[in-house]
């Protein structure tokens, strides 16, 4: 079941303060239009009744996608980490939703709300996270080579409004330039990286950078300086 609160919100531009709904747990049963309010961001989005101000209120929560059996929890800080690990290694955290009685659930940590939405736009595009996950790896090393005046200082996977996927790199706030994957590209990548590895559902509970980092150097595409 989804849980929610009421938090005050100040607004940064008349000052008054509202009610904002935090959902500490989403689930999609119960509320479908939570789906969608987390992929364009819309459930971080205040709007102040008064001056229409609109600001991001940023909160950690266990997002559950039911129909596509995907648990994802973001976390903001150490102890909800663990404690997120502990829930997804099967123990009973107090204060936790029981998980369900599956053993194909697909469950993920995020530390972001950018790696929450790029979590769910890789799985909406029914590509593997891990695959993904060293291919921003191995593109970040070509831009950094290629094109060093770019400093870019992140990428992210996105499907752009023409439903072609992407990795998006950016400098701060800005992205500074994209790179389209095909299914070749991708298919590819899984060959050379994804072989002999477990079914996705079954792996790590945290993919990201340093399990790519760690994966790609164990196939010989990296070197360990």
């Amino acid at each position: 079941m989804s849980n929610s609160c009421d938090k005050k919100v100040t607004c940064s531009h008349c000052g008054k303060e509202s009610d904002f709904t935090i959902w500490s747990t989403i689930n999609t049963e119960d509320n479908p239009h939570l789906k969608q309010a987390v992929r364009d961001r819309s459930a971080f989005l205040f709007t102040c009744p008064a001056c229409g101000e609109v600001m991001e209120v940023d909160y950690g929560c266990l997002y559950h996608e039911v129909e596509s059996k995907l648990m994802i929890y973001y976390v903001q800080d150490a102890q909800t980490f663990t404690m997120a690990e502990n829930l997804f290694r099967g123990q009973t955290v107090p204060g936790q939703p029981v998980l369900p009685d599956s053993t194909d659930y697909l469950y993920r940590i995020v530390v972001s709300q950018n790696q929450l939405v790029e979590k769910l736009a890789i799985f909406d595009a029914g590509w593997d996270d891990r695959i993904i996950e060293c291919l921003k790896i191995i593109y970040a090393s070509r831009i950094r080579s290629q094109k060093p005046e770019l400093k870019a200082d992140d990428v992210f996977f996105c499907t752009d409004s023409e439903g072609i996927n992407r990795l998006m790199f950016t400098s701060g706030n800005k992205c500074v330039a994209t790179v389209a994957l095909n299914g070749i590209v991708y298919q590819t990548a899984c060959e050379q990286i994804g072989t002999g590895l477990p079914e996705v559902r079954q792996d790590d509970i945290v993919i990201d950078s340093a399990w790519a980092l760690r994966r790609i150097q164990s196939v010989g595409l990296f070197r360990k300086n």
